[in-house]
């Protein structure tokens, strides 16, 4: 007859949280650093936005200096929410240095929560001063336009190809359609394109 040998249970203790090595914060370089890179993506994209419906409303003039403005007015819109943040946390902090006792939710906040939202005040008025440079930099300006209006060219270019993609799928077309393809492209791309990103009026 034979026996399983019996497992020998390992060893598990509890879950001691004083153990877990101390949770460095976050430093304010770092902190100013992750907050200037998102609101670049965001300001970068909708400035891109802004070229793609400019563009293909018809009959708008691309220029610079239209989107040079609607770069600064996206920056000014998150240097007011980033400024907005930093009263809000201000005020908290107020109010938690006096309240005791233990929080009952995480929005709950006491005494013991003053050190976070000063830092959090701190990060949110460092932010908002870079990106208020940011907005008075005319070269950064430029270069976000320009970086903007090269992601706008990208995607209306992919949207192309993928249509032309959708005919040559639906339709029956030559070898000689085929072969022509791609200069077809690239010379709507060149010429086309960049008439219609200049504001040239294709109807007149």
């Amino acid at each position: 007859m034979w026996f399983r040998r019996r497992r020998r249970r390992a060893d598990v203790r509890p879950f001691n949280e004083a153990e877990l090595p101390e949770r460095q914060p976050v430093s304010l370089a770092d902190a100013v650093g992750e907050g200037l890179m998102l609101a670049e993506y965001a300001s970068r994209m909708a400035v891109k936005n802004a070229i793609i419906v400019g563009a293909l409303r018809g009959g708008v003039r691309y220029d610079d200096g239209t989107y040079r403005r609607t770069a600064r007015e996206v920056l000014g819109g998150l240097i007011a929410q980033t400024e907005g943040s930093a009263e809000r946390n201000e005020r908290l902090v107020m109010l938690a240095a006096e309240t005791g006792g233990k929080a009952d939710h995480v929005h709950d906040y006491r005494r013991a929560d003053v050190e976070n939202l000063a830092r959090r005040k701190e990060q949110d008025e460092a932010l908002a001063r870079a990106l208020r440079d940011r907005s008075d930099d005319d070269e950064y300006v430029d270069r976000l336009v320009e970086d903007a209006r090269d992601d706008a060219w990208r995607e209306v270019t992919a949207s192309i190809e993928e249509e032309l993609d959708r005919v040559q799928a639906t339709e029956t077309v030559d070898a000689g359609y085929e072969r022509e393809r791609g200069a077809r492209l690239r010379a709507f791309v060149d010429e086309d394109l960049a008439l219609l990103l200049s504001g040239v009026d294709f109807d007149g």
